[in-house]
């Protein structure tokens, strides 16, 4: 890569992650390089190999040719969708935020952050998927109660209906069938 490629690439790369929200540490752990070789691909003092390149735009869908050449879109197809739309709209007026946001939007920027802060190896992203496993074990814990509460609701309603079946047999065979009363204590015996 040339100096002057050099120069304006590690500008470029800055532009990008800070569009994604990203310290350089956060931005550096997900591609496999520190927060301070980060910066100093951004100071112009590191040139990123091929291999980090890929990188680049594989975990963070940022156009390669973009970051070499400023031409094209900043980042590649499909990018978060509130990354893009934030991008493309830097330079118009700021428009007041709706009263709320629709659910899916809201989704989508929540599972943006999330991957990213479970792509980063910290102590939060390690605390944070550690939450989401037992966020869903506790999710199968509830979805296995109800199932087993509405087989034993059912059961319990099959025992009470065939236990009052039962009474009224016991009933039946008490009167007898030719309406003789087979009780004792009724027939005084």
């Amino acid at each position: 890569m040339s100096t002057e490629k050099t120069a304006t690439f590690g500008i470029r790369l800055r532009k990008a992650r800070r569009a994604l929200d990203l310290t350089q540490k956060e931005f550096g752990n997900s591609t496999g390089i520190t927060g301070g070789y980060v910066s100093d691909i951004e100071k112009k003092n590191k040139v990123p190999s091929d291999q980090l390149m890929q990188l680049i735009q594989i975990n963070h869908k940022i156009s390669r040719r973009w970051l070499e050449t400023g031409e094209g879109d900043m980042f590649t197809k499909p990018v978060h969708t509130s990354v893009r739309l934030a991008w493309e709209n830097k330079d118009k007026e700021p428009q007041p935020e709706p009263p709320t946001a629709a659910p899916a939007d809201r989704l989508d920027e929540l599972l943006g952050k999330t991957a990213r802060v479970l792509q980063s190896n910290t102590p939060y992203s390690i605390a944070l998927t550690y939450n989401v496993d037992a966020f869903h074990a506790a999710v199968e814990s509830v979805d296995r109660e109800r199932t087993l509460s509405a087989k034993f609701s059912a059961l319990e309603q099959s025992f009470f209906a065939k236990i009052k079946t039962l009474e009224n047999q016991i009933e039946l065979l008490k009167k007898g069938t030719n309406g003789n009363n087979l009780d004792p204590a009724a027939n005084g015996k």
